[in-house]
């Protein structure tokens, strides 16, 4: 009798046990079941998982859950943990209290961030309300992967935690706080309505930093790395209240703030509303939104420069309309001066990056900074000093296509170094035009080796680089210009002028590949200590000493590094030389010259009563013909002039030959000279 009972008993309890395990997994498999098609209904996602227990009263536990849409995988999370209201029956739905998740990953990719295919429809979908009465959700080490680059952005150690109250059947308010480490900490507050799908944000407080000196595994690898290789740390604050609908939204107060450390801070302050759906609008014609960004000792570094734009301060940036307005700011690169009084940046041509109506001072300290590496060029070949005045349009373009710009540059006070720094131009005046590749102004003037210029002219760079244009020269010291190209001080002074213009012949941007076609002209000049001249002036005899200071002029080209003299002569009391002939810029000489003792042929007019006062070329020869024939002995010789311009050889023409027009610019030498009389002007008559 005692073991038939405890048959019995046995068998009832095994009964028990397995009528438990069976509605354990018949209700686990149910619940579950219910899960899936409602994630399917609502999202039109898949929902796997590899076990669920059912935790009675109301408890349910999935592991290795997998949540894909459209064959990818758009959640896993390794425990999920649910509480219902109620066991659902078998036409009831689910009515979730709470939800714990434990170690979720979200995984966007370029499949996941497609819009997805919604099935068809036969009848409405139940409202949230229905399904949820959720009061708390927990998140417990997320992690967010976002895989459309090269290389994953992969957030890690996110924490959330909801706890909400509910006010009716479909409005709940809520308090949220979350966690990413010691990254950042999220606390915001509200209602929201999930029938209507509508939010409120009463309170939202994001506080996030970075220290460089320790690392965090939380962020993603490369925006790690590019924090550390910037030294980028500091704090980010932003605070905000707002609406968040199904048709639009509205941010009315917003406030951000960021302190970078060394780098400065900066201070947004604005408000932004649009709706959800652009319906193919441009996002700065749908999206109202006005922003003030106020810096504050910021420093930021544009992509290519070698340093960083420092303490940048001034008025606030206003950001509306797809465009930031930039008013009176300055700031500091390396040791040059910035200024930025005004300028557009228009996103509106994203991904172009379009700088527009810029007017901007840069004041160039003159240690050849490292700017970008065009613009690095550029300075390199003019290598400015001082304050230039820069204007116009500046567009960078992302990829291959090279940057754009359309710059007009001003100075009044600023100097130039030209030819690495051997030909200095002081008190700049005037605008030039820098377009992409190609530097052009006109009428430009400044200051050089004491005198002044004046320049009009284009430079190109690029694979073929050129340069052309018109200069004039007054009142240039042959002193300073000798100094320049390592001539003794003593062997040559005196005012220059130059008028030519000049273009270049090939790609070379140096001096061997100058062309150019003018005159050029010295006054007051000491010639004779040249070696050149001092072998003509010994190789003459003059009778007598005279003065040696005077005049010189010719009319030259430059072609394929040699100085052509077409014509050219020096008016010297004590000597006139007059001829041409090649100089070239290795100082190779092959020149023919006529000189005559000018000294000496004065005192032979007065003893023959000679005078010559006509102003016509052929009287002039003829006057000199009649002084050389009352003569007896040597008043004029021909020389050729080769091997090097400091180590000349002097030969001399055993019958020499004076042309008449020779002879009339000689009798010009000797014609008392009237002010505006040039010897120039004697070269072009008797051409």
């Amino acid at each position: 009798m005692k073991r038939s009972k405890r048959r019995v008993i046995l068998i009832s309890l095994a009964v028990v046990v397995v009528g438990l395990i069976g509605a354990e997994v018949f209700i686990s498999r149910s619940i579950g079941r219910k899960l899936a098609n409602t994630l399917q209904e609502r999202a039109n996602a898949e929902l796997t998982y590899d076990s669920a227990w059912y935790i009675p009263p109301y408890g349910l536990k999935l592991t290795g859950v997998r949540v894909k849409r459209d064959a990818a995988d758009v959640l896993t999370v390794a425990r999920l943990a649910v509480k219902l209201d109620r066991i659902p029956r078998p036409h009831q739905q689910l009515v979730i209290n709470s939800i714990d998740i434990d170690a979720p990953v979200v995984r966007i990719s370029r499949a996941t961030s497609r819009p997805s295919h919604p099935h068809k429809e036969s009848e409405p979908k139940q409202k949230l309300s229905t399904l949820f009465k959720l009061t708390q959700l927990r998140i417990n080490s997320g992690e967010v992967r976002d895989e459309r680059g090269d290389e994953p952005m992969v957030w890690k150690n996110i924490n959330v935690d909801v706890d909400t109250t509910q006010q009716s059947d479909a409005k709940y308010t809520f308090a949220l706080n979350a966690k990413d480490g010691a990254i950042f900490e999220l606390k915001t507050a509200g209602d929201f309505d999930v029938d209507e799908l509508l939010l409120n944000l009463n309170e939202f407080d994001l506080h996030a930093k970075h220290d460089v000196a320790h690392p965090s595994d939380a962020l993603p690898a490369a925006m790690e790395k590019v924090l550390r290789k910037n030294g980028l740390g500091g704090e980010v604050t932003i605070t905000l209240a707002g609406r968040i609908s199904k048709a639009d939204w509205s941010l009315p107060k917003l406030r951000a703030s960021g302190d970078f450390k060394e780098f400065g801070s900066i201070d947004i302050v604005g408000s932004a509303a649009g709706p959800t759906d652009l319906q193919g609008k441009n996002w700065w014609e749908a999206i109202e939104h006005d922003f003030t960004l106020k810096p504050h000792d910021l420093s930021l570094r544009p992509k290519g420069f070698q340093f960083y734009v420092r303490r940048i301060n001034g008025e606030p940036a206003r950001f509306t309309g797809g465009v930031v307005q930039f008013h009176n700011l300055a700031a500091h690169y390396a040791e040059d001066q910035l200024e930025l009084r005004g300028a557009r940046l228009d996103l509106k041509e994203l991904p172009k990056i379009a700088f527009r109506e810029i007017d901007s001072t840069v004041n160039f300290a003159g240690a050849h900074t490292q700017y970008s590496p065009k613009l690095t060029k550029v300075i390199e070949r003019l290598q400015p000093v001082g304050p230039f005045v820069i204007g116009g349009d500046f567009i960078t373009i992302p990829g291959p296509p090279p940057s754009e710009y359309d710059l007009r540059i001003s100075s009044d006070t600023g100097s130039l170094n030209l030819f690495d720094g051997r030909i200095g131009l002081s008190k700049v005046h005037g605008d030039a035009c820098l377009t992409r590749g190609k530097l052009e102004g006109q009428n430009i003037t400044a200051d050089i080796f004491g005198g002044d210029a004046t320049i009009s002219g284009m430079y190109e760079w690029g694979d073929a680089q050129a340069y052309r244009g018109h200069l004039t020269l007054r009142k240039v010291d042959l002193l300073q210009v000798a100094a320049v190209y390592g001539e003794s001080s003593r062997r040559l002074r005196g005012r220059g002028f130059l008028d030519a213009d000049f273009d270049s012949l090939s790609s070379a941007i140096d001096l061997n590949a100058l062309s150019a076609k003018g005159e050029v002209e010295v006054l007051d000049g000491e010639f004779f200590e040249l070696p050149v001249l001092k072998e003509l002036l010994g190789a003459t005899k003059p009778t007598r000493k005279a003065a040696t200071a005077g005049e010189a002029g010719a009319l030259f080209e430059i072609k394929e590094k040699v100085v052509h003299l077409r014509r050219a002569a020096i008016n010297a009391p004590i000597l006139g030389l007059q001829g041409g002939g090649d100089i070239g810029f290795n100082g190779h000489l092959k020149l023919e010259v006529v000189a005559a003792p000018l000294a000496d042929w004065r005192d032979n007019m007065k003893k023959g009563n000679i005078p010559i006062v006509s102003d016509v070329a052929g009287e002039i020869a003829g006057g000199v013909q009649r002084l050389l024939n009352a003569t007896t002995g040597t008043l004029f010789y021909q020389f050729r002039v080769d091997q090097t311009v400091h180590d000349p050889r002097i030969t001399t023409v055993p019958v020499p030959v004076l042309n008449d027009a020779a002879a009339a610019l000689f009798g010009r030498m000797l014609k008392e000279k009237k002010s505006d009389e040039r010897v120039v002007d004697y070269l072009k008559a008797e051409q």
